[in-house]
């Protein structure tokens, strides 16, 4: 979370309500409860959800009050260039607007104690995975035309975000390929702890379980940030 800014912000008024058609003026104007906004590709979503931050800003939201989350750091760079032009630099860097994964780090960082991690935990990026698993694969004596490592964590990435345990997962198998994946996600996320590493899907699992298990953390980023804008929802 950010610094507060000083008392003599002053929101800009935006000029950019006239460019959007009804349904769009009408998600950008709605900010009691929840918006949802469906709708194809290259029809202006981004543009809705950053006219959006912008308006909420012209009704006396504080910038440090709202969150932005979206998949690829290109996109965030895209909604903070976005939201700077319509409000200002200054302004916009004050708003927390990231991936989700940059998101989380930072949460799990701050409140390492409350999540039960290592403040200092590293991350492990696709080559540290494949490398990893091969090693797991090896220790388990599955050959790698049996269970190829990307196959496996390409599994074990799914099973994560159904937020399934290895033990779970075993339990699930349908085939004896699934078994072997379910024995390398316990070994996989073993030598994770153990190495005080955090894969991406790790991000967002363990910020999630702090959430729905610490009120305390829950309520004060619940309290910071009232306007929450998810990207690609």
């Amino acid at each position: 979370m950010k610094k507060e800014p000083s008392a003599s912000y002053t929101p800009r008024p935006i000029k950019h309500l006239a460019a959007l058609n009804p349904q769009q003026k009408d998600a950008v104007q709605t900010v009691e409860g929840p918006v949802l906004v469906l709708a194809g590709a290259g029809t202006g979503k981004t543009k809705v959800i950053t006219t959006r931050i912008a308006y909420l800003l012209t009704q006396g939201v504080r910038p440090e009050n709202i969150l932005a989350v979206t998949f690829t750091n290109k996109a965030a760079r895209e909604m903070r260039d976005r939201v700077g032009k319509m409000v200002g630099k200054e302004t916009a860097d004050a708003i927390t607007l990231s991936t989700f994964h940059s998101f989380c780090a930072r949460v799990l960082r701050s409140n390492a104690d409350a999540a039960s991690i290592r403040k200092d935990f590293t991350l492990c990026d696709s080559a540290d995975q494949s490398s990893l698993m091969r090693s797991v694969l090896r220790e388990l004596r599955v050959p790698e035309k049996q269970v190829q490592p990307s196959a496996a964590i390409s599994r074990i990435s799914l099973w994560k975000n159904q937020l399934l345990t290895p033990k779970e997962a075993l339990d699930a198998a349908g085939d004896p390929w699934e078994e072997y994946v379910a024995h390398a996600f316990r070994r996989y996320e073993e030598q994770l702890r153990r190495n005080r590493v955090l894969d991406f899907d790790d991000l967002l699992l363990f910020a999630l379980r702090l959430f729905q298990e610490n009120e305390a953390v829950r309520k004060k980023y619940a309290k910071y940030f009232q306007w929450i804008m998810v990207d690609e929802y």
